[in-house]
């Protein structure tokens, strides 16, 4: 897990848990190549005895969506300070 998404993501499963309620949350994580990837993880905690024993859910790769809505902010940005990469003519 990417480290400065970790106490936030434990927190979320946590608070999940403890409420019993899905939970939904973005993050990162680092592999082992050292790629930072994007995670949409959805899931819900299962109980036995009022304890949580187990977790189900999906975890999606997002990593694309994520390089895209950067592109725009940057688009955004630079549209916004008059940088909109197109030549004027004289």
């Amino acid at each position: 897990m990417y480290p400065e998404d970790r106490d936030r993501t434990l927190d979320a499963i946590n608070r999940a848990i403890e409420r019993k309620i899905d939970f939904d949350l973005e993050c990162r994580i680092v592999r082992t190549d050292g790629e930072v990837r994007w995670l949409l993880a959805r899931g819900r905690p299962h109980y036995e005895g009022g304890v949580a024993v187990s977790m189900a859910g999906v975890v999606i790769d997002i990593t694309a969506r994520k390089r895209l809505e950067e592109k725009l902010r940057q688009s955004q940005k630079l549209e916004s300070l008059g940088c909109t990469g197109r030549r004027r003519r004289p």
